[in-house]
């Protein structure tokens, strides 16, 4: 699939929300106004690396991340980079 010249490209930016689901079902409103309590907090650098290892290890995961199919032709993959969905939605989305 090619790229079309002339229309732009788009840079993704993203923020880690995390959500404490306890304490937001324990009360309908937030203390500080009257919105509903939502319990979230932006993630710091380390919790936000701790979070992204984490579903790495998920997703790659033998028995309950992605299926055999999609690993590499050569077995298990060790990084995202290496899952040929991942490859190509990488390659699609580079802008050089």
């Amino acid at each position: 699939m090619g790229k079309p010249l002339g229309l732009g490209a788009v840079k993704i930016e993203y923020k880690l929300h995390l959500s404490d689901r306890k304490e937001r079902y324990e009360k309908l409103f937030s203390d500080s106004s009257n919105d509903w309590e939502i319990a979230e907090s932006l993630a710091n650098p380390e919790q936000e690396k701790g979070w992204v290892a984490a579903f790495k290890k998920f997703i790659l995961h033998e028995e309950i991340g992605i299926s055999k199919n999609d690993h590499p032709y050569k077995g298990q993959a060790s990084s995202l980079k290496e899952v040929p969905r991942i490859e190509t939605l990488l390659a699609i989305l580079r802008c050089d």
